[in-house]
């Protein structure tokens, strides 16, 4: 590899050796050479014609890296910082020199290697895309398309069970063809939404799907296929078809969440909105400790009601989530963490029949997202929907 490259063995050595760290982020950062290091391996590889998307995006993880070591005044004292958590959680922050208190990010990546030691499993992206747009067979009807996926899942044996999908009202379809929502559809007045697999985007072979009902619901567990030693990756989607303007009832807002089911790396949540719906739609965003019944609960008479976000301080985390604008297109989900993360978007638009540059885009990414919280992203429109 040096000889191929053209760089010191030293360096490549080290690299290699932090790719196959077992022991997860702390033991990958006792091996990884430095910035400097880093960067010069990235652009050699840049040269020998390796893909730039996969370039790009390691050069922001490099990026962050860098401001995450001089946050601390170098790896030596980052390094000290994670030596300590285990033995002593409790005092971290009280046996540290008050300069080196520290900050929310830091606190999170302490929080994920917590989890991830308990849970005995990680994941490097979970990503939610939701497309919504015009109705294809539901005249004033929109249909929405979406993807929920878990990207580079690590697990040991007894891990925690791997369960992105708890729901009442799913009806699975899985392993009916290479791309099994390519012929979902929903039958005239029949309200429920379908789930596959999007095989294209799972690793191969594909991971074995259980399913578990007990009490009305529906538990989707993920395990690796027998012939999955390593990393694996699982991308779930679904259909809704001829739902109603969402202006149409009170409260006039569409909901996207995605529950946390980590510890992960990234979480990130990609939504687009037909231009006659973004038009009139505010995006706002927000993080939540997990509710039991998400944004919807039921009063007494078993009628449902949505909780409003304004309803939900008292479980609201500090600060919310920047919401990147993405224009029209697929072009800037280019260079995500997630290198496929395009490709997965443009799958979804054609599986509802529409064309991408239809459609406005909107982001939110968040680094070490805490575990088990509700990620929220919601559009709220000033405009009653045009009366036909």
């Amino acid at each position: 590899m040096a000889r191929w490259l053209q760089v010191s063995r030293p360096i490549c050595h080290r690299t290699v050796a932090a790719a196959r760290a077992a022991g997860g982020g702390i033991a990958a950062l006792r091996e990884a050479p430095g910035v400097r290091g880093l960067a010069g391996f990235l652009a050699a590889a840049r040269n020998r014609g390796i893909d730039t998307e996969r370039i790009e995006s390691a050069e922001a993880a490099v990026s962050a890296y860098s401001s995450l070591l001089e946050r601390h005044g170098g790896r030596k004292k980052m390094l000290a910082i994670f030596d300590s958590a285990p033995t002593r959680p409790a005092t971290v922050t009280a046996t540290m020199p008050a300069a080196a208190k520290p900050g929310q990010s830091d606190a999170r990546i302490l929080a994920f290697e917590g989890a991830r030691g308990i849970t005995e499993r990680e994941y490097g992206v979970e990503l939610a895309t939701f497309i919504y747009g015009p109705s294809t067979r539901f005249k004033g009807a929109f249909d929405c398309t979406t993807a929920l996926g878990l990207i580079d899942i690590r697990r040991n044996a007894g891990a925690v069970p791997i369960c992105p999908v708890t729901s009442s009202d799913t009806e699975l379809l899985l392993g009916r063809s290479e791309s099994p929502l390519a012929s979902l559809r929903r039958p005239e007045g029949e309200s429920r939404r379908n789930i596959g697999l999007i095989r294209e985007f799972c690793s191969d072979p594909a991971p074995r799907i259980v399913i578990r009902r007990q009490e009305g619901r529906a538990p989707v567990l993920v395990e690796p296929n027998d012939e999955q030693r390593g990393p694996f990756d699982v991308v779930l989607g679904a259909m809704y078809q001829g739902n109603p303007h969402p202006a149409a009832d009170e409260p006039r807002t569409q909901f996207c969440q995605l529950l946390s089911d980590g510890p992960s790396r990234r979480l990130i949540m990609v939504v687009y909105l037909h231009r006659s719906l973004a038009a009139t739609a505010v995006a706002s965003s927000g993080v939540f400790a997990k509710n039991p019944v998400g944004v919807v609960e039921f009063d007494p008479t078993g009628t449902p009601r949505v909780i409003l976000p304004r309803d939900r301080w008292y479980d609201k985390l500090p600060g919310s989530p920047s919401i990147e604008y993405l224009g029209l297109g697929t072009s800037r989900l280019h260079g995500s963490p997630y290198p496929r993360l395009a490709p997965l978007a443009e799958h979804l638009f054609e599986l509802g029949g529409w064309n991408s540059e239809q459609f406005v885009g909107y982001r939110m990414a968040v680094e070490y997202p805490m575990w088990n919280t509700h990620h929220l992203m919601w559009f709220d429109f000033d405009a009653q929907p045009p009366q036909e």
